[in-house]
């Protein structure tokens, strides 16, 4: 959707003038989900009054209500984008139906991916991944996951005193590393804890009081869809250069790209970087 019909300026019109959009997770609303119970069961509600009315919805869908709250129209997402007209067609009859008059958009736009807030010394990274074969629409995007890293974590990516080559704490690499893989079907969060890593570790080398080198290489199995264990876990590895900036003891700047990578035997890559005002 994000590549389709959420990519059309007609769309995006529609949506910033006429509507308020609220996007969900079906796992977020269901029994372990984490959503406030109240939210649960208004969702449920409109859910089951799109049923009850037999309109074109299923597990994965668009549901339009009015300002009161009621079900109005709804629409399986594969027919949302195919052909890709058809949301905008969906947003109109509703338009029309309500005479909806324009308005401005109740929430300003904002990236859907911040770092986290986090206090004291504390390394932020942000991590970025993506297909080199883009042929699905959602490969187009990149997978995106921050992450961070305490004090006693981040120094051991610099060198003990004299030391010149050193490998970084292997929990540390493997914190980093087994985010190394592109886009998958992640429905309940990030879901590393499906990655089973043969290998994952980071060399370090001083190149001077202010610059370190690493090189990181990982070698692990995934699957792609959680909860089909008839799909088998695909093979990654990946191979990276960094450097890190260092300042007093701290670490100003982190940088790392992929120089290598491939997830079942297809390219991707991953960059890693310390985002301005996150670093310790």
């Amino acid at each position: 959707m994000r590549t389709g019909p959420f990519a059309m300026d007609d769309v995006i019109k529609q949506l910033n003038s006429y509507y308020v959009p609220f996007y969900v997770a079906n796992e977020d609303w269901g029994a372990a989900g984490k959503l406030p119970a109240d939210e649960k069961a208004e969702i449920r509600r409109i859910v089951n009054e799109a049923h009850e009315a037999k309109l074109n919805v299923g597990s994965v869908s668009l549901y339009i209500a009015g300002p009161d709250g009621k079900i109005l129209d709804g629409l399986r997402v594969p027919q949302a984008y195919t052909p890709v007209q058809n949301t905008g067609a969906l947003l109109q009859k509703t338009i029309d139906q309500l005479k909806a008059k324009e308005g401005k958009p109740l929430v300003k736009p904002a990236p859907q991916s911040v770092p986290p807030r986090v206090e004291g010394d504390v390394l932020v990274l942000h991590v970025v991944a993506r297909e080199d074969n883009q042929r699905e629409s959602w490969q187009s995007y990149p997978a995106e996951n921050w992450l961070t890293f305490s004090k006693a974590e981040w120094t051991t990516f610099l060198p003990a005193a004299g030391a010149k080559s050193y490998a970084v704490d292997a929990a540390v690499a493997k914190k980093l590393l087994t985010f190394f893989y592109p886009g998958t079907e992640d429905t309940h969060s990030d879901q590393v804890d499906r990655n089973v890593i043969e290998t994952a570790a980071i060399q370090a080398k001083a190149l001077s009081s202010s610059l370190i080198q690493l090189e990181a290489t990982l070698k692990m199995t995934r699957p792609f869809y959680p909860g089909h264990p008839e799909h088998k876990p695909v093979p990654t590895e990946a191979s990276a250069v960094g450097f890190i900036d260092v300042q007093g003891g701290k670490i100003t700047g982190f940088k790392m790209v992929t120089s290598r990578a491939t997830f079942g035997g297809k390219k991707f890559a991953v960059a890693v970087a310390s985002p301005k005002g996150e670093r310790p």
